[in-house]
């Protein structure tokens, strides 16, 4: 349920260029071969003012602008971080205790990155911008999601429509929504269910963007969408100068870039948290893999 509730921040760099009402000026603006990278963190419902609160899931976003390429580092909400030396915690622990900024600094450490911005942001809009981009293909085997419907009302005023049948077919924003929640069926072990997110998160992903395509948004109709549905939903460090850099890449070409993953841990085990809880580990493997992945 938790991890579910990530993979709308994969989309923050889409909205970017719309957030400047002068959005004109962006192609302008845009610097050639930029390269960022952000972290962006989820909640659920509310973001609070100081921003510490439990963190559901969190990415590092590559925008490679030489390569028209979109980057996304998956790191779970219960990934066991190294904090003050020796101490090992849960990546929403980090979050709730040290808030983004020091979230940053603990991946920034535990992995030997750079990062350059941070925001916090829940889901609110999500099934509305996955309406926008005229829903998501997915193979259904089962109905399996429609048990969801009582935890989607908590993030979303969107009425659910039960799916009526299994198989290939195309769900709207609340279907997507009960899609990549529904990983926890059969009472999984730590590692099925990090699986089965992991490939409903790329499916959802690639679905967004390849509707994009077919059915691009013109920077009214976002711009009202982020007035509708994202007011008061995030929180950033990110200048408006910062948006109007990574708005150099438009809504129109964002939808054709290619999309990378990297997981992390890229082979899935489970190890004890300091306060003994069961988490996901990592090895210098994957400390390697994602420095190689982020190009840092």
């Amino acid at each position: 349920m938790k991890k579910a509730l990530i993979c709308f921040l994969c989309f923050l760099l889409v909205l970017l260029p719309a957030v400047s009402a002068i959005a004109e000026a962006t192609a302008e603006q845009a610097v050639p071969g930029f390269r960022s990278i952000l972290m962006i963190v989820s909640l659920d419902k509310k973001v609070p003012a100081d921003g510490k609160t439990y963190a559901m899931g969190s990415y590092l976003v590559v925008l490679d602008e030489d390569n028209k390429l979109m980057k996304f580092t998956s790191f779970p909400y219960n990934l066991a971080l190294t904090v003050e030396g020796d101490t090992t915690k849960q990546l929403q622990n980090v979050g709730q205790e040290l808030g983004p900024e020091g979230l940053m600094e603990v991946l920034t450490e535990n992995f030997g990155i750079e990062i350059d911005h941070w925001l916090m942001i829940n889901l609110t809009g999500l099934a509305d911008f996955v309406d926008v981009a005229g829903g998501i293909a997915v193979d259904l085997p089962d109905l399996s999601i429609n048990k969801h419907a009582g935890n989607l009302k908590y993030m979303t005023d969107k009425p659910y429509v039960k799916v009526e049948e299994a198989g290939l077919q195309t769900l709207n924003g609340i279907q997507a929504m009960a899609y990549i929640t529904d990983t926890t069926y059969g009472q999984p072990t730590i590692s099925q269910e990090e699986e089965r997110f992991r490939q409903r998160h790329e499916v959802l992903i690639r679905g967004i963007f390849q509707g994009l395509g077919t059915n691009p948004i013109d920077v009214d109709s976002l711009l009202t969408l982020i007035a509708d549905s994202f007011a008061g939903s995030y929180a950033t460090d990110l200048t408006l100068a910062d948006m109007l850099v990574l708005g150099g890449m438009n809504l129109s070409a964002s939808a054709q870039y290619e999309q990378e993953f990297l997981f992390i841990p890229q082979e899935i085990f489970t190890e004890k948290a300091s306060n003994g809880w069961e988490s996901l580990g990592f090895t210098q493997e994957d400390i390697q893999a994602v420095q190689a992945f982020v190009g840092n």
